[in-house]
């Protein structure tokens, strides 16, 4: 294990509340055949806590057994999670050599045209740096309709494809394909059924 990484520890809320530092640093998430996901925060015991009760589906599928950190300061912390992330090329993290995913960037909407059955939304895409630049985002309105999709709900879900992407994956246009909604859908109808699951208040 590449050192600095911390023991690795079993992936419950008992073990992470026992084991995991509440400061700055990367983590690990694995089970017995995989990295799973390389994240960073400026809380790794609470991160991770709200892995263990998230729906995220990627991570949910993959099975999470145990995690593993590194402690490190904020300024370093982005370009440690791109060489762990490099070195161990972890399932659920999205990302390829030459491209770093979007953490830091922000994305509004500045307009939309229709076309032959296809909704391209306009983006403005605000960098760290301060640099802009703009990137279209193309979504089949049938499809979305066949998903049970709502017109206004799609530029949200651009907004989190986008956010999963490298950065040279916004040079050019981009299509929401039919899979990216399936998943981005499920993961939001998960969330609304575990919010609603929660136990009333008492008055």
């Amino acid at each position: 294990m590449q050192p600095g990484f911390s023991t690795p520890y079993a992936f419950s809320i008992t073990s992470v509340r026992a084991n995991a530092p509440a400061t700055s640093g990367v983590y690990g998430l694995t089970n017995a055949s995989e990295w799973i996901y390389i994240g960073q925060t400026d809380n790794i015991q609470k991160r991770l806590l709200e892995h263990i009760v998230e729906s995220d589906s990627q991570l949910k599928a993959r099975n999470p057994t145990g995690f593993t950190y590194q402690v490190c300061a904020e300024s370093v912390r982005a370009d440690r999670q791109d060489q762990l992330i490099l070195q161990y090329k972890p399932v659920c993290n999205r990302k390829a050599d030459g491209g770093r995913m979007n953490r830091a960037m922000t994305f509004t909407l500045t307009g939309f045209s229709d076309k032959n059955g296809v909704r391209r939304f306009a983006f403005d895409c605000h960098a760290a740096d301060r640099s802009r630049t703009t990137v279209f985002v193309g979504a089949d309105i049938g499809m979305a309709r066949k998903h049970e999709i709502r017109l206004q709900e799609l530029p949200l879900i651009c907004v989190r494809l986008l956010e999963s992407l490298r950065d040279d994956a916004l040079t050019s246009p981009v299509t929401l394909t039919e899979d990216n909604m399936i998943e981005i859908q499920t993961a939001a109808r998960s969330e609304a059924e575990r919010r609603s699951h929660k136990a009333p208040r008492r008055p």
